[in-house]
């Protein structure tokens, strides 16, 4: 038997061989975790970020999802795929696009230096769609990558045996991931492996039973790219780095000169005193002249600015911080634009009432759009008190009701402390909800204790 048909034979055919590495879109869970260790597997990947697609299935790493699947003693291994099953997705500006968004979200989830982040191509890629369409963009990725902090992660590929051999041969991937399990792809037809594939995709299936149970694809693992066993935790997360910008809001900083957790230097700083609004913001440069952007909406401190804010700001008595809010956003997009690789936005107590307020205005097309997300800590609902204006009170009401179809869950997330009384007032939020016990116990009536930033710093959030 030719070697070439002996080597499709048992990559295709054999598909009961017994693979040390698999790759899942669905969360990898304590209970699944041991399921993967029983069957024998090493090494799972994950995907980065969900798909940039209308109602995308959730298939990204979750909160505490790394740390479940090394605690089990299992390694991983970063997937990057948003549209590509689609040969239009794929060009030298996507490429680009993809590069950042894959660095940045591989950075917050901790992956050290060296990590291979595998770049997607999930569709049937014939020799001119390569030549035309994947090339270019991988060359593309290659080129930006190496501009991110001089190639802190490295790049693999996945697809097809031709897609993996063509990109590899450009030196525009370290390590091919093979759609092997696609048999029908002419891209794995007449073509070897490549010869730096770390991982070949055989069988689609499920394993376990209960909690335990769990949809994966077997891969064959070379050795070649074992994954990473060890996550950057020098660094605090972005859901901390986020959170110290919020603490800072209460304070008055010295702009160009404060840098915050994470590289992120002080860029503005205002305040409206008609209003008592207070506002931060932060940048740092992703690469030449592109920076993330964070703008930090200062909360409410002590009893009686909740009382106080709380007017102002749910009720929007006289417009006041809710419509700064929101002015100050658009005036920051329209003149920095060129500059903002990401916008992020965020909050403490009712400075998260204004976060969840402008996010949503961004989502509606009320305000300039710009790549954002934001997140917010122990933050008050949105439903509105219309005693004070019924207009304001009418456009709540609607974001309200566009939240019950989950409008805002991708780009906007609320961390809140179970006994936290701030955050039971108002009613709904907007996007995303994750309650947390504190770390330890303690009086249920302490409204202080539990609406400290403190809390969220014990609980370690990634």
């Amino acid at each position: 038997m030719p070697s070439l048909v002996r080597s499709q034979f048992i990559s295709h055919l054999l598909t009961s061989r017994s693979g040390k590495a698999c790759d899942c879109i669905t969360e990898v869970t304590p209970e699944r975790a041991k399921t993967l260790v029983a069957a024998g597997y090493e090494t799972v990947g994950r995907y980065l970020t969900n798909a940039k697609v209308k109602d995308p299935i959730n298939k990204k790493i979750q909160a505490g999802e790394i740390d479940n699947i090394l605690a089990a003693g299992l390694s991983i291994f970063p997937i990057y795929q948003t549209n590509g099953g689609d040969k239009e997705y794929f060009n030298a500006d996507q490429g680009q696009k993809d590069a950042i968004a894959a660095y940045k979200a591989a950075l917050n989830h901790g992956f050290p230096k060296g990590t291979t982040i595998y770049f997607s191509v999930d569709f049937d890629a014939t020799g001119d769609d390569i030549k035309d369409k994947i090339l270019p963009h991988f060359q593309a990725i290659n080129a930006q990558m190496k501009k991110l902090r001089n190639g802190y992660y490295d790049i693999g590929v996945y697809g097809s045996r031709n897609v993996c051999i063509q990109v590899s041969d450009k030196k525009y991937a370290t390590y091919s991931f093979v759609s092997g399990m696609s048999t029908g792809f002419s891209g794995n037809l007449g073509f070897s492996l490549p010869t730096n594939w770390a991982f070949d995709q055989i069988k689609e299936y499920k394993i376990g039973s209960g909690n335990g149970s769990i949809a994966i694809d077997k891969d064959i693992k070379s050795g070649r790219d074992n994954g990473v066993t060890k996550m950057d935790k020098e660094k605090l997360s972005l859901t901390l780095q986020l959170l110290e910008m919020a603490a800072n809001s209460y304070e008055v900083l010295e702009l160009g000169k404060f840098t915050s957790p994470g590289n992120w230097v002080l860029y503005q700083q205002y305040r409206y005193p008609k209003s008592d609004f207070d506002v931060q913001v932060y940048r740092k440069e992703i690469y030449t002249d592109k920076y993330d952007y964070t703008v930090a909406f200062r909360g409410s401190q002590e009893p009686m600015d909740w009382v106080v804010d709380l007017v102002q700001v749910v009720g929007n008595v006289g417009g006041l911080q809710a419509d700064d809010a929101a002015k100050f956003v658009k005036e920051l997009i329209e003149t920095d634009r060129e500059k903002i690789s990401h916008l992020y936005i965020t909050g403490h107590s009712l400075g998260g009432y204004l976060t969840q307020y402008v996010q949503s205005e961004i989502i509606d097309g009320n305000l300039p759009w710009i790549e954002s997300s934001a997140v917010t800590f122990n933050a008050p609902g949105v439903s509105f008190l219309d005693v004070f204006d019924k207009v304001f009170g009418a456009k709540m009401s609607k974001k309200i009701l566009n939240d019950k179809n989950s409008k805002y869950d991708d780009l906007l997330l609320n961390h809140q402390i179970i006994f936290d009384g701030v955050s039971l007032l108002g009613g709904d939020n907007l996007g995303k909800v994750i309650k947390y016990a504190t770390k330890n116990l303690h009086d249920p009536l302490d409204l202080k204790y539990h609406h400290s930033l403190k809390r969220f710093v014990e609980l370690d959030l990634e």
